[in-house]
């Protein structure tokens, strides 16, 4: 058309526009593959649409240099900031890692206090029940202060327990490539029950879990790798159950001639429809609490394993993800 009408102003604008389009959308390899047979076949196009085809040189040759210059100098660009952008996520990652790495001493010096309170501290509060009945004198203490005493090294275990999972699944959700990961047989069901064991669940959260795995079904993978896998999807239900105060989580499987799929749903706040698209992206992340490598770790580690897993969403009704898994010949 740019041919057809002699350069005209509005077709010089169209064909930039053209051209900056495809700077910004397609790669490199891909437009110097591309564009040449577009122009191509442009060219034959007026050739075979006009009786008298005319190519005005003194036009053609400062069009060629300007659009030259705007594919080299806009592709220049945008690998800059493709570069730039892979920088910062690699900083990211360093400062996320080195950070989970540093908690982990303190963490396990409050463990250490917790085994320590655990041995010791019942024997000063038998001492201390033992002594107050027998003396009046000595410092009463309530019996229900004196349990809860009791209970303190066990929850600070809780505490540490849970800690210690979100800096693995951190350090884990980092991971570049889950290629290195041996691959073997396991039970779906095995999986999930060894991930909701190894969770650091309460008993409310407990009770908010059904498990409904009637088709249990084989697959290759790595089980640490899958019970991260597992970790996230618990980690962000659990998140936006407590945030809206209502829901339930349900799992269970679905067995097919060429695919197994496991579900995975919660009832808790949903995903609204303009974030839907994105879960699945690192480092976006819709809430404060989240980094926006979790979700993106489980696509990673799905597809590795030769399947994939997909996210479904009602925002204020539930979100379920679906991991699909290849039958196994």
């Amino acid at each position: 058309m740019l041919l057809k009408n002699n350069f005209s102003y509005e077709w010089s604008l169209n064909s930039l526009t053209g051209f900056v389009l495809c700077i910004i959308f397609i790669d490199i390899s891909s437009l110097l593959f591309l564009l040449p047979i577009g122009v191509g076949l442009g060219i034959l196009f007026y050739d075979f649409s006009t009786d008298q085809p005319f190519y005005p040189l003194d036009r053609i040759q400062p069009v060629l240099i300007t659009y030259s210059s705007i594919i080299i100098f806009g592709k220049l660009f945008v690998i800059r900031n493709s570069v730039v952008q892979k920088i910062k996520q690699q900083s990211l990652k360093m400062q996320a890692a080195a950070i989970a790495h540093e908690m982990r001493t303190p963490l396990a010096a409050i463990s250490h206090l917790a085994d320590g309170l655990k041995i010791n501290l019942p024997i000063l509060i038998n001492t201390q029940q033992t002594t107050q009945d027998k003396d009046e004198s000595v410092t009463y203490v309530h019996k229900n202060q004196l349990q809860y005493l009791e209970d303190t090294p066990t929850e600070l275990e809780a505490v540490t327990k849970s800690a210690f999972i979100v800096i693995d699944m951190l350090l884990m959700n980092l991971r570049e490539n889950p290629s290195e990961a041996v691959l073997e047989k396991h039970s779906i069901l095995d999986c999930v029950k060894n991930a909701l064991d190894a969770y650091a669940l309460t008993k409310r959260e407990k009770t908010l879990i059904s498990l409904d795995i009637a088709d249990d079904f084989e697959i290759m993978a790595n089980s640490h790798l899958l019970k991260h896998v597992f970790f996230n999807l618990l980690k962000n239900s659990l998140h936006y159950i407590k945030a809206v105060r209502k829901g339930k989580i349900v799992i269970w499987t679905e067995k097919g001639e060429q695919v197994n799929k496991l579900y995975f749903k919660d009832t808790g706040k949903g995903i609204s429809k303009e974030s839907l698209p994105y879960v699945f992206n690192q480092f976006y992340s819709r809430t404060d609490h989240g980094t926006g490598v979790g979700l993106a770790f489980c696509k990673m580690v799905m597809q590795h394993l030769g399947g994939d897993i997909t996210c479904d969403s009602i925002e204020g009704e539930f979100t379920q993800f679906t991991l699909i898994f290849p039958v196994l010949k």
